[in-house]
């Protein structure tokens, strides 16, 4: 019985050797080290894509058209949600309502007086030409266009009139020639 009990103990340590006697210190030190790093790995990636989702869609509210620009290539939307490339496309909103521009100006007039006129203009953008527009002056459109229009036009007018006619019934004239 010594004999096989010699046998037993040279037979296990013989199993224990070739099998790969796994220390389970050695695999829970791995785990702890991967498992912070791994974490981290899933924590940043569900950050980053819920970001990318997040600005997948657009919403342009009623009123107003977008103008989706994505590498230099330019895409109308009217109101609504829109999807749009995250990270590479970038969203201009520009106002179809009317909108109503109030100015101050001095103006001269035929015999070379200045005379001080406020003027009220209604207008509003086209969304069919709002792509146009943005293409050819970007979003600032009523600096750019309406507002020297309204001044060109109204000096054009006012250089031909006498200034008593600016505060007479030639007033309605001039209103009315505007409106043209």
């Amino acid at each position: 019985t010594d004999k096989n009990n010699n046998n037993n103990r040279d037979y296990n340590k013989v199993t224990s050797s070739h099998m790969g006697n796994r220390d389970s210190s050695n695999n829970s030190t791995c785990f702890k080290l991967l498992c912070p790093c791994v974490s981290l790995f899933v924590l940043v990636g569900a950050i980053v894509g819920f970001v990318a989702l997040g600005k997948s869609f657009v919403e342009v509210p009623p009123g107003d058209v977008g103008i989706v620009v994505t590498r230099g290539n330019l895409r109308t939307v009217g109101p609504g949600m829109h999807q749009v490339r995250p990270f590479a496309s970038d969203l201009d909103l520009m106002s179809t309502k009317t909108q109503l521009l109030e100015q101050g100006h001095s103006i001269p007039t035929k015999e070379g007086l200045n005379v001080q006129l406020d003027t009220a203009v209604s207008y509003h953008l086209d969304s069919e030409k709002a792509e146009e527009v943005y293409k050819s002056v970007g979003t600032k459109y009523e600096d750019v266009l309406i507002k020297p229009a309204v001044a060109s036009a109204l000096r054009s007018l006012t250089v031909v009139s006498e200034a008593k006619a600016l505060y007479t019934d030639g007033r309605d004239v001039i209103q009315s020639q505007l409106g043209e």
